[in-house]
């Protein structure tokens, strides 16, 4: 979507908090993919949610739903863990990490499950987890409702509507249809920032339910017609964000713009400044703010793009992963010699720094994967995915999952996605920042085991990326290759002065590769949308010894056939490797 292109099996070892390990002698598998990944934390039973998998729920019961998940996650030992059930995806995950299937045959009925949020359960002498409800009109304060969810994780109170019997004998702690009457999302969010946000740890955008249609033709102020999704609220509620939305947050100029620059430089929350869930104002040559770092002044925000994803609350109760997750060896050892007859050629899967993609599409694509292997080992090619190192702390076992995956095929492997530790462009960072945004990449790559990120900057900033940025990789040789993509991706990257080069070496040690997309084989700009004949074609023609990459992205219609089909017409001396082995021959060639 928008300027996105938007492995014979050992057994698992646990360590502490139940992150699956691999013993050294054992670096080829350790789960099938349908295994259950769990962990060895005691807790109260979960309890299944209804949020429109086995059918329709009136909206206000959703938000009230999604705000009593978020509570009831924040500590599951005291009140037990909650999982909604929204779409397919839900069951999928849930069956593959926790081995539950059919939860819909125990769901708790929506009533009761908000009587217990709000009231507590006499029965079991369970106090309820919220502290009492925010009295508000969804329909009326649709623009706001964004705010009211922040309201609701600081307050651990539960919006609901005059006459809802949810609200059972429980207070009401705060009247925003009263102090709130007539608020613009400007006013809400200032009101909020005003009283709240120290008590809150860090961003989420939510778009309240502009028509993006219409925003394109009226971006300043495109119609409100719809509903804001949901699904990232038990995140929210849970990690106590501070959620909003400004149509006009990033334009320079306007008060929206203003106050958002003095929130980003008020010093409330660490920077750079994660903000969640997805900027899609101004969809002008895509969506224009959506990477946050050129949405103000301070350029010290970056994205992570989760908007509708929801069980973040359920996913993130598990301890982070704390110690590297093995990837799978590499297609050729680090001695191994650079053949000029040769060319090396690497395949990354983009898209990844998503957690819709991530929860949704890749996992199919990954367990298409994973079926073709199996049909044909010959024909199993090494694959590159980019995966958000989000997950590392706030869906620890999903990451495991997509590992576990990648040991059952032996030829798949993992990069950061753009551009690193957040979607963002770091290039455009003050000094402070980029400090502290190498070191958090180091740290993903370690735990991931990789040595490759994908890289985003904003078009015109590159050579101030090249200069002052990217070199600050090179100290400690943590982060090695760099697959580059320019933005607005309709442009070809001008700067850099590549000639018949694919990459440059910065600093002896730090691999930019050259940009190269595809996107889809009946897309737009032709030069990103070859056919697999086109692109096998320009591959295989390049001068041999030629060490290079492509980047493939979904958003123009690109799927993982195209790319089977794409490697089935290469010739002979073209060598798929993985991204270690890229780096080296890239070094070894100078």
């Amino acid at each position: 979507p928008g300027l996105r292109h938007h492995h014979h099996a050992a057994q698992p070892e646990r360590e502490a908090g139940g992150s699956l390990r691999m013993s050294p002698r054992n670096m080829m598998m350790i789960a099938a993919a349908g295994l259950a990944v769990t962990s060895a934390v005691t807790e109260l039973p979960t309890t299944y949610i209804d949020l429109g998998l086995g059918g329709a729920v009136p909206y206000t019961g959703v938000v009230a739903a999604q705000v009593c998940v978020g509570l009831f996650n924040r500590d599951s030992t005291v009140a037990g863990p909650v999982y909604g059930l929204i779409d397919h995806w839900d069951t999928d995950w849930l069956e593959s990490i926790d081995g539950v299937t059919d939860p819909l045959d125990t769901a708790e009925p929506l009533d009761s499950f908000l009587s217990r949020c709000l009231t507590g359960d006499d029965a079991t002498s369970t106090a309820p987890v919220a502290k009492g409800y925010i009295r508000y009109n969804a329909t009326e304060q649709t623009v706001i409702l964004p705010n009211i969810i922040t309201l609701a994780a600081v307050l651990d109170a539960v919006p609901l509507e005059d006459g809802d019997p949810a609200s059972g004998d429980a207070a009401m702690v705060f009247d925003a249809l009263t102090i709130m009457d007539g608020f613009s999302s400007y006013d809400a969010t200032k009101y909020m920032f005003d009283n709240y946000a120290d008590q809150t740890t860090t961003l989420s955008k939510m778009n309240p339910g502009y028509n993006q249609d219409d925003a394109k033709k009226h971006p300043f102020n495109p119609l409100l017609d719809g509903t804001a999704n949901m699904g990232l609220t038990d995140f929210i509620v849970k990690e106590r964000l501070f959620n909003f939305y400004l149509v006009q947050g990033c334009i320079p100029g306007t008060d929206e713009y203003a106050l958002q620059s003095e929130m980003a430089s008020s010093g409330v929350w660490p920077t750079p400044i994660t903000v969640y869930g997805y900027d899609n104002s101004f969809p002008i040559a895509g969506d224009l703010f959506e990477a946050e770092t050129d949405c103000n002044r301070e350029h010290n925000m970056g994205q992570v793009a989760s908007s509708g994803v929801n069980n973040l609350a359920y996913f993130s109760r598990k301890p982070s992963i704390s110690t590297p997750q093995p990837q799978n060896p590499p297609t050729m050892a680090s001695d191994a010699a650079y053949d000029p007859s040769k060319t090396y050629f690497s395949i990354v899967i983009g898209d990844g720094d998503n957690l819709a993609f991530v929860k949704g599409s890749r996992r199919s694509w990954m367990l298409e994967r994973q079926s073709k292997c199996a049909a044909d080992p010959d024909a199993c090619f090494p694959l590159l995915w980019s995966l958000s190192p989000n997950l590392i702390d706030n869906a620890p076992q999903m990451m495991q999952w997509y590992y576990n995956v990648s040991y059952n095929t032996t030829h798949d492997y993992f990069v950061l996605p753009p551009s690193g530790h957040l979607y963002s462009y770091p290039g455009m960072m003050g000094a402070d920042d980029q400090a502290r945004y190498v070191t958090a990449t180091e740290r993903d790559c370690e735990i991931m085991s990789t040595s490759g990120s994908v890289h985003w900057e904003w078009f015109g900033t590159w050579s101030r990326a090249i200069a002052n940025f990217i070199p600050q990789y090179a100290v400690n040789s943590i982060v090695q290759g760099l697959f580059p993509v320019n933005v607005p991706y309709m442009l070809p990257m001008a700067e850099g002065g590549w000639g018949h080069d694919h990459y440059k070496i910065i600093d002896e040690s730090v691999v930019l590769f050259k940009p190269k997309e595809w996107r889809g084989t009946s897309c737009t700009p032709k030069w990103n949308c070859p056919t697999a004949q086109g692109l096998a074609d320009e591959i295989s023609g390049y001068e041999k010894g030629t060490v290079t990459h492509i980047y493939m992205t979904s958003d123009g219609g690109c799927s993982y056939d195209d790319v089977v089909e794409m490697v089935s017409l290469l010739d002979e001396h073209v060598e798929l490797v993985d991204q270690q082995t890229l780096i080296n021959m890239a070094l070894k060639r100078g």
